[in-house]
């Protein structure tokens, strides 16, 4: 009867006999690497991810800013009050008018006043041109006079008294005709003088009149943001008009211990109970005081606003949201468990080479049992997170083999040649 010898199987016996030896061996040896050797239960690897601390609050939804219309009495009188309650409005719809009748008067006063100068002026311009008139004709005469004296005591040579009264009659003349040029001068520079400073008031008044102009336009008071009617005074109380924006913002409240921990720039995140979603935000404004005045002993509220970078659809305005504060955050951190680290702010390294490696490391921010490592790792380095025995720097390690992952139909395929390898290989590390 022939035998026939089944390799597989055969292999697969003769190299669980020389394991069962090798650690039986190791087991035994006094001097063994097994008693050196560190048992690694769990272990874990380096990640990269996001921490953030954060702490919980309560807040409602409210208009982020107000715009409040006052009556101005020197703008003249109110006409008319140009919404009600609850209306939408939109940047630039119009919200109150004043009556323009006092400023349409003034200005028709004033153009009277330089219609009155520009007459005058024309007068003043009609009266310099006959003094130049006048002007003129008293030198042509100056003129006409001296020549026909000097012809005259040409012809009586002789004759010395002639020559004498000739000589009286032509002087005194001439100082006459000097007289009334230089009083007529005088007169022109006077009305010309007194036209410059017509001048200067017509300029005056056309300035005050397109000031007038300019505040007609802006008798009508218009709205600066888009938001809804939120007060009316019909009795003339400042503020006439409040109008509140569509734009959202949160006011919360938090307890002293916690309202320490606040700072404006800080991070937020809001939810709603009945609108599905999250809106991002950011803590812009911290009150500097109690939001009421509690007893001695008794815990105090501080209010806080988030501004939001979106509205809630769905939402308006008192509306009751959630608030998530985020304190702290480390992004794109390296992280391990909080657990894996030892002693003196050491980790132990599962090196490539089958020894551990104890690595002193600079921790950072913790948040639910993950630690940040800032110094001393690098992602995915595998990391020991639980050992029964005593960990040393450069010892060497195992871990559990995991029986359960083996299978008949495993080894089945292999092929011969891998059954002899693996024989071998055990067989080498005893």
């Amino acid at each position: 009867m022939k035998w026939r010898i089944n390799w597989k199987k055969t292999s697969l016996i003769a190299g669980l006999i020389l394991f069962l030896s090798a650690n039986l061996y190791l087991i035994f040896k006094s001097e063994s690497e097994i008693t050196r050797a560190a048992r690694v239960e769990k272990w874990t690897t380096v990640k990269q991810q996001n921490l953030s601390e954060t702490m919980k609050a309560t807040g409602k939804v409210a208009p982020f800013e107000e715009f409040h219309v006052y009556f101005n009495k020197e703008r003249g009188d109110l006409s008319d009050i140009l919404v009600e309650e609850g209306d939408a409005v939109e940047s630039g719809t119009p919200l109150i008018e004043y009556s323009s009748s006092n400023t349409e008067n003034e200005i028709s006063n004033l153009e009277a006043e330089i219609t009155r100068a520009e007459e005058e002026i024309s007068r003043l311009d009609d009266h310099i041109m006959e003094l130049e008139s006048l002007q003129s004709d008293t030198s042509s005469y100056d003129s006409y006079d001296s020549s026909s004296s000097f012809d005259d005591s040409t012809d009586s040579f002789d004759d010395t008294s002639d020559d004498f009264d000739s000589a009286d009659s032509y002087g005194s003349g001439n100082s006459s005709n000097e007289v009334i040029n230089y009083s007529i001068q005088q007169e022109i520079l006077n009305k010309e003088l007194r036209i410059a400073e017509l001048e200067a008031e017509i300029v005056k008044y056309e300035e005050i009149i397109t000031a007038l102009e300019e505040g007609l336009t802006e008798m009508t008071v218009n709205s600066e943001l888009d938001g809804w009617v939120k007060s009316v005074r019909h009795d003339l109380g400042n503020p006439i008009v409040t109008i509140i924006s569509n734009q959202q913002k949160v006011e919360g409240m938090l307890p002293e211990d916690k309202f320490l921990k606040l700072s404006e720039g800080m991070k937020a995140s809001v939810t709603s109970p009945i609108v599905s979603g999250k809106r991002e935000g950011t803590v812009e404004k911290i009150a500097g005081f109690a939001s009421d005045n509690p007893e001695n002993g008794q815990a105090s509220s501080y209010p806080f606003q988030i501004h939001l970078e979106e509205n809630f659809k769905g939402l308006v305005h008192g509306s009751n949201v959630d608030v998530t504060l985020i304190t702290k955050e480390a992004k794109d951190a390296l992280t391990v468990p909080a657990a894996s680290i030892k002693r003196k702010g050491s980790v132990y390294v599962m090196a490539e080479n089958g020894k551990l490696s104890r690595r002193a490391v600079q921790p950072g921010l913790e948040v639910n049992g993950t630690k940040e490592i800032i110094k001393g790792v690098k992602q995915g380095e595998f990391i020991v997170l639980e050992s029964t025995s005593k960990l040393r720097n450069k010892a060497p390690f195992y871990t559990p083999v995991e029986t359960g992952k083996w299978s008949q139909k495993a080894f089945k395929q292999l092929n011969k040649k891998d059954y002899i390898k693996y024989v071998i290989t055990g067989f080498l590390q005893m």
